[in-house]
């Protein structure tokens, strides 16, 4: 930037000057801008800008007149022309470029116009009020996928292509208008805390210092990363809705397809679910959550359970799944001799049991303190002096937990007479002598101090109740409490569910012998009739009935009675598999045995209709919730897939007699006397089962066991032919090998038997389903099968049918089919084929060069 002419005039001196404070203007601007915006320096950083400014405004003013001197000139004017064209040339490029960010036209070249919403759609949601934000979470999980579970090629790459194509979607809600905004949250992006930020800034709460630096989560953000997978969340701030829907239900992976893609070499095939499910979520962003009810017998066998045989890991799954869940117990003491028919919510009955336990614990310690007191009257007639008058009074009488201790004699003669009635055998009592006084002193001392002990325990013990029962809504409890009609109590706490859930767990563990007998399950009267008053408002039931422990009954009881109404049966039989039978005779050998050590097949979402025996011909479009799990099954990985296992279960029909039956029954009657009768009930009993209802079956290496499953050293279950005259024989009842149906679905109308007083000639249609295990869901955590079968079923009995994965197009990368002797032929092409050419150019270009 120096001057280089020859002049050294001062004026010279002073436009050198100039330049110089322009050029450190320029700098100066520079520095004030980073101080004042990045680093926050406001006052500072202005100051300098100004300053810069300046200079830079001086240095101008010093170049006017070389300036005019250049342009005047012809040279300078031919400069400036070609400044004025590439000014202008630059001008287009940015004004075009600009006007076409705002207005551009897309061209969908696919054959089905993929990528491009329907104008119809597109109306539609341009007439939505209010704004909507969308947020794409990238958490880089894929469902069904768990830290034991890593994702393997197909689900890497098919996690980038769904999420271009969920990008891509989303962005053409952008394109409707401002109401849809749009945020993509990749949590392995550097910006993560400023989406962080970001979202918690649109979720409209009154956010702390931490939150608005992305170091804290806003509710919203909580729910967004609660998510179990990649997941798309529309949100509206009022009033505040959230819906969540995962990337598979846009585009779904089925991994044995890519597996045997391309010939067996492998392709990424996705089966797209249709733009449905994505815009139902727009237009139904207020739906409400479904409301889930779990009617169970007693606390520990619902979602506030015991990890073996509660559910809380179903909890956790609802809770992901944006699903309230909710526990309904049907007894109070249940394991009482008496139990009380009860419909309480989990809280109620908590308090129950609290109620029972701080009981307990008071009359314990009031006999401990009791017992005291005769210590300290004893303890003084523990002398030598004394012992005629102790021995009038008291005797030792033994305990098993504490030894001999001084009783009244009123009181041992009660226990020793209890002790007679029954048969027990008791250790006599014992009188104190001159030579035991010194023991028996002891005896009472160590006495008094064992009773202060166990007070103080069951101090801490009441203490601790009393602090639970304290954060207990007593109020609202104490209402409910006085609320006695079993029947009417149900009805209140079913009236805002969606859904009622029936899990009836028997066995847990038939080797060890560890489960819930079956008794404990029966219904009362009165709860049976609150459940038919749910169906009768049209509301659907999941049951999930296990085989009963013991003998076989042959009667049903009320369960299996209101079952029998919509035609389905509950065979008093368990499903056993070879291997189970296997471990059942080795379990001498190897008693550390459990049910984690038996590899069992999984079950079946697919088979042909020649092994469903007594299914009813002709069969027509399967169940959709089969067609989901079959869809499901063939994404996952083999381990994950072989998760749903189903043990000790009991099979399921959905019985229904054919025209061809009937008719056979009705022709049999034609011949006369008994033989006519005896060949009609001989058709009457083929009935066949509806197999378009059937949405799980168990592997075939399996048998039906209708007898005692407690195994014994005499003989363990295994599968034994049935003689050619049994009764049972090609009946539903037949004794045989698998595979059996364990889950079906059906709509039916509900019974008209159960309508009377006003409500006499409705009518309703009320879905269903029942799984013929009642451990499905049981467990500190679901696999994620297990997870997939529940939901498939609740959003079908839901009417959700959108939300199950569906079997319709696929999409693929477009592979170049190619032989082996072209692909060699191309190969040698590449080597030689190039080279070649460019020699062939240069020879050409020689030759031209030849001819000047």
């Amino acid at each position: 930037m120096a001057v280089t002419t020859e002049s050294t005039s001062f004026v010279n001196a002073l436009h050198f000057i100039a330049r110089w404070i322009g050029l450190n203007g320029l700098v100066a601007v520079a520095v004030g801008l980073m101080l004042w915006f990045p680093l926050g320096y406001e006052n500072v950083g202005s100051i300098v800008v100004i300053a810069g400014a300046s200079a830079v405004g001086l240095a101008l003013l010093g170049e006017v007149r070389g300036v005019a001197g250049a342009v005047a000139s012809q040279r300078g004017a031919a400069g400036v022309n070609v400044l004025l064209q590439i000014a202008f040339a630059v001008f287009l490029v940015v004004a075009i470029n600009g006007y076409s960010f705002f207005n551009y036209q897309r061209f969908d070249l696919t054959a089905d116009k993929a990528f491009t919403l329907k104008q119809e759609l597109r109306d539609k949601l341009a007439k939505l009020r209010g704004d909507t934000d969308i947020i794409v979470y990238l958490q880089h999980v894929s469902f069904g996928q768990r830290v034991e579970l890593r994702q393997d090629d197909y689900d890497q790459t098919a996690e980038k292509i769904i999420a271009k194509k969920v990008e891509d979607l989303v962005e053409q809600f952008r394109e409707i208008g401002p109401r849809f905004r749009v945020t993509v949250y990749d949590t392995q992006k550097k910006n993560k805390k400023e989406i962080r930020r970001k979202i918690n800034e649109m979720s409209g709460e009154a956010l702390t210092k931490e939150q608005q630096d992305g170091t804290a989560e806003s509710e919203l953000l909580k729910d967004v990363e609660k998510a179990p997978e990649n997941s798309i969340f529309f949100f509206s701030k009022e009033p505040r809705h959230l819906q969540r829907i995962g990337f598979n239900d846009i585009f779904y992976l089925d991994k044995q397809a890519s597996q045997q893609a391309n010939n067996g070499k492998g392709n990424v095939v996705l089966i797209d679910q249709g733009l449905q499910t994505f815009t139902d979520k727009v237009f139904k962003i207020e739906e409400r959550k479904p409301r889930v009810a779990f009617a169970v017998v007693h606390g520990f066998l619902g979602q506030e359970g015991s990890d073996e045989y509660g559910m809380p890991g179903f909890k956790s799954a609802l809770v992901a799944r944006g699903i309230e869940g909710r526990d309904i117990i049907l007894y109070k003491n249940l394991l009482s001799p008496d139990p009380s028919p009860a419909a309480l919510e989990f809280e109620e009955s908590r308090y129950e049991v609290l109620e029972l336990m701080k009981g307990r614990f008071e009359d314990t310690i009031e006999v401990l303190e009791d017992e005291i007191k005769e210590y300290l009257i004893a303890k003084p007639l523990l002398a030598p002096d004394k012992i005629d008058e102790f021995n009038r009074k008291f005797v030792f009488y033994f305990f098993a937990a504490e030894g001999y201790r001084p009783k009244t004699r009123e009181w041992v003669q009660r226990q020793l007479q209890e002790a007679a009635r029954v048969g027990a055998l008791v250790r006599p009592p014992l009188s104190v002598s001159k030579g035991t006084w010194e023991d028996g002193l002891k005896l009472c001392v160590e006495g008094i101090e064992y009773n202060e002990r166990e007070i103080a325990t069951y101090r801490k013990k009441l203490d601790k109740v009393v602090a639970e029962q304290a954060k207990l809504p007593v109020d609202n409890l104490g209402e409910q409490r006085r609320f006695g009609d079993v029947r009417e109590k149900f009805k209140r706490l079913a009236a805002n569910i969606d859904l009622l859930v029936i899990p009836r767990l028997t066995w847990r563990n038939l080797i060890e012998r560890r489960g819930v007998r079956s008794d404990l399950h029966t219904l009362d009267k009165a709860h049976i009739d609150a459940i038919k008053d749910f169906m009768k408002a049209g509301k659907p039931v999941l049951f999930c009935v296990g085989p009963p422990i013991g003998a076989a009954r042959s009667d049903k009881d009320s369960l299996e009675e209101l079952l029998s109404a919509f035609r389905v049966t509950l065979p008093n039989q368990t499903i056993l598999h070879t291997a189970e039978g296997e471990a059942m005779e080795e379990r001498d050998e190897k008693t550390e045995i459990g049910g984690a050590a038996i590899e069992l097949p999984p079950a079946a979402f697919e088979w042909k209709s020649s092994a469903m025996r007594f299914a009813e011909s002709g069969a027509a479009t399967p169940s959709p919730v089969r067609t989901s799990l079959r869809v499901t099954s063939r994404g996952f990985l083999e381990k994950n897939r072989e998760a749903l296992r189903v043990r000790y279960a009991r099979p399921v029909y959905v019985e229904t007699w054919t025209p061809e039956t009937v008719g056979n029954a009705i022709a049999s009657l034609a011949f006369p006397g008994p033989a006519g009768t005896g060949h009609a009930w001989h058709w009457l009993r083929q009935k066949k089962y509806n197999e378009n209802a059937v949405f799980m079956m168990t592997h075939p290496d399996c048998w039906n066991e209708d007898r005692s499953l407690i195994a014994t050293a005499q003989r363990a279950p295994h599968f034994e032919k049935p003689k050619v005259d049994d009764p049972n024989n090609f009946t539903l009842l037949e004794r045989r090998m698998g595979p059996f149906p364990v889950g079906v679905a059906l709509e039916a109308d509900v019974p008209a038997e159960w309508y009377d007083g006003d409500d006499k000639g409705t009518h309703k249609k009320v879905r269903l389903a029942v799984i013929g295990d009642g451990s499905l869901f049981v467990g500190d955590k679901l696999s994620p099968m297990r997870e997939k079968l529940f939901l498939d079923v609740t959003n079908w009995l839901l009417g959700r049918e959108n939300l199950l994965t569906r079997e319709s197009s696929t999409w693929q990368y477009p592979r170049l089919g190619i032989s082996a002797g072209a692909k060699n032929l191309w190969e040698w092409a590449a080597r030689l084929g190039l080279p070649l050419v460019f020699v062939y150019i240069g020879l050409n270009v020689w030759l031209v060069r030849r001819m000047r």
